[in-house]
Protein backbone atom coordinates (compact mmCIF):
# COMPACT_ATOMS: atom_id res chain seq x y z
CA UNK A 1 0.00 0.00 0.00
CA UNK A 2 1.24 3.05 -1.14
CA UNK A 3 0.57 6.11 2.12
CA UNK A 4 0.79 9.75 0.12
CA UNK A 5 3.18 11.52 1.34
CA UNK A 6 1.19 13.96 3.15
CA UNK A 7 -0.02 11.54 5.73
CA UNK A 8 3.68 10.00 5.55
CA UNK A 9 4.31 13.43 7.13
CA UNK A 10 1.51 13.51 9.19
CA UNK A 11 2.04 10.37 11.35
CA UNK A 12 6.11 11.62 11.72
CA UNK A 13 4.78 14.67 13.14
CA UNK A 14 2.51 12.42 15.50
CA UNK A 15 5.27 10.18 16.27
CA UNK A 16 7.65 12.82 17.12
CA UNK A 17 4.94 14.71 19.35
CA UNK A 18 4.45 11.31 20.71
CA UNK A 19 8.38 11.31 21.64
CA UNK A 20 8.75 14.59 22.41
CA UNK A 21 5.61 14.12 25.16
CA UNK A 22 7.27 10.61 26.40
CA UNK A 23 10.47 12.55 27.31
CA UNK A 24 9.00 15.34 28.93
CA UNK A 25 11.58 17.85 28.14
CA UNK A 26 10.11 19.85 25.18
CA UNK A 27 7.31 22.23 24.92
CA UNK A 28 6.58 21.31 21.09
CA UNK A 29 8.47 19.65 18.03
CA UNK A 30 7.76 20.47 14.84
CA UNK A 31 8.54 18.24 11.23
CA UNK A 32 10.24 20.63 9.21
CA UNK A 33 9.72 20.87 5.12
CA UNK A 34 13.10 19.73 4.90
CA UNK A 35 12.70 16.95 7.13
CA UNK A 36 14.60 18.03 10.38
CA UNK A 37 12.52 18.42 13.35
CA UNK A 38 13.03 21.81 15.54
CA UNK A 39 12.51 21.18 19.19
CA UNK A 40 10.85 23.94 21.84
CA UNK A 41 12.14 23.25 25.26
CA UNK A 42 12.29 25.33 28.55
CA UNK A 43 15.04 27.82 29.41
CA UNK A 44 15.55 25.75 32.82
CA UNK A 45 15.51 22.64 30.22
CA UNK A 46 17.72 23.83 27.77
CA UNK A 47 20.16 25.07 30.41
CA UNK A 48 20.25 21.79 32.13
CA UNK A 49 21.02 20.10 28.12
CA UNK A 50 23.79 22.51 27.95
CA UNK A 51 25.75 22.14 30.97
CA UNK A 52 25.24 18.34 30.80
CA UNK A 53 26.32 18.16 27.59
CA UNK A 54 29.48 20.43 28.86
CA UNK A 55 30.25 17.89 31.43
CA UNK A 56 29.98 15.14 29.29
CA UNK A 57 32.01 16.73 26.73
CA UNK A 58 34.41 17.62 29.01
CA UNK A 59 35.07 13.67 30.71
CA UNK A 60 35.54 12.46 27.22
CA UNK A 61 38.37 15.42 27.03
CA UNK A 62 39.89 14.36 30.30
CA UNK A 63 39.80 10.52 29.00
CA UNK A 64 41.76 11.33 26.04
CA UNK A 65 44.66 12.85 28.51
CA UNK A 66 47.12 9.93 28.37
CA UNK A 67 45.04 6.99 27.80
CA UNK A 68 46.09 4.20 24.96
CA UNK A 69 44.93 5.96 21.89
CA UNK A 70 46.56 8.96 22.60
CA UNK A 71 49.68 7.69 25.48
CA UNK A 72 51.49 11.36 24.28
CA UNK A 73 48.65 13.74 24.84
CA UNK A 74 49.63 15.39 27.74
CA UNK A 75 46.56 18.14 28.49
CA UNK A 76 43.34 19.05 26.38
CA UNK A 77 42.04 22.62 26.85
CA UNK A 78 39.13 23.81 26.02
CA UNK A 79 37.00 27.32 25.80
CA UNK A 80 33.46 27.74 27.07
CA UNK A 81 31.89 27.64 23.76
CA UNK A 82 33.94 24.87 22.37
CA UNK A 83 35.39 26.50 19.37
CA UNK A 84 39.00 26.48 19.91
CA UNK A 85 40.82 23.00 22.06
CA UNK A 86 44.44 22.89 22.82
CA UNK A 87 46.20 20.03 22.58
CA UNK A 88 49.11 19.85 24.28
CA UNK A 89 51.40 16.40 23.23
CA UNK A 90 55.16 15.26 23.86
CA UNK A 91 55.46 14.69 20.14
CA UNK A 92 57.32 16.73 18.04
CA UNK A 93 54.27 16.75 15.26
CA UNK A 94 50.78 15.32 16.00
CA UNK A 95 50.91 11.67 15.14
CA UNK A 96 48.23 10.23 12.89
CA UNK A 97 45.56 8.92 16.25
CA UNK A 98 46.20 13.12 17.42
CA UNK A 99 45.73 14.12 13.57
CA UNK A 100 42.49 12.33 13.31
CA UNK A 101 40.95 13.91 17.01
CA UNK A 102 41.13 17.04 15.24
CA UNK A 103 37.79 16.01 13.44
CA UNK A 104 36.49 14.33 16.37
CA UNK A 105 37.12 17.80 17.83
CA UNK A 106 35.06 19.69 15.04
CA UNK A 107 32.13 17.45 15.66
CA UNK A 108 31.97 17.93 19.34
CA UNK A 109 32.07 21.57 18.39
CA UNK A 110 29.29 21.06 15.99
CA UNK A 111 26.95 19.28 18.58
CA UNK A 112 27.60 21.70 21.13
CA UNK A 113 26.45 23.84 19.15
CA UNK A 114 23.40 22.46 17.61
CA UNK A 115 22.25 21.80 20.92
CA UNK A 116 22.69 25.68 21.90
CA UNK A 117 21.07 26.64 18.54
CA UNK A 118 24.34 28.81 17.26
CA UNK A 119 26.83 28.19 14.39
CA UNK A 120 30.36 29.35 14.79
CA UNK A 121 32.53 30.54 12.01
CA UNK A 122 35.37 28.32 13.04
CA UNK A 123 36.77 25.41 15.43
CA UNK A 124 40.25 26.26 16.03
CA UNK A 125 42.57 22.66 16.93
CA UNK A 126 46.30 24.00 18.15
CA UNK A 127 48.38 21.74 18.82
CA UNK A 128 51.63 22.55 21.32
CA UNK A 129 54.94 20.60 22.23
CA UNK A 130 54.74 19.75 25.52
CA UNK A 131 58.92 19.82 25.88
CA UNK A 132 58.46 23.63 24.17
CA UNK A 133 55.71 25.33 24.35
CA UNK A 134 56.13 25.91 20.90
CA UNK A 135 53.28 25.27 18.23
CA UNK A 136 53.42 22.06 16.23
CA UNK A 137 49.97 22.54 14.46
CA UNK A 138 46.96 24.03 14.03
CA UNK A 139 44.06 23.40 12.24
CA UNK A 140 40.83 25.12 11.74
CA UNK A 141 37.30 23.52 10.70
CA UNK A 142 36.68 26.82 8.26
CA UNK A 143 39.49 26.05 6.23
CA UNK A 144 38.02 22.45 5.42
CA UNK A 145 37.98 21.58 1.67
CA UNK A 146 40.13 24.37 0.61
Amino acid sequence: MIIPQRNRIHQAQEELEKSAKETGNFISVKLNDDGTATYVMTKSDHKELMENTRADFEKQLQEMVRSEDYPMITEIKVNDDFTKFEVTTENEEPDLAETFATLGFYMMSGTYHVFNGTQPDNCQVIFYNAQTGAVIQEANSSEMGD
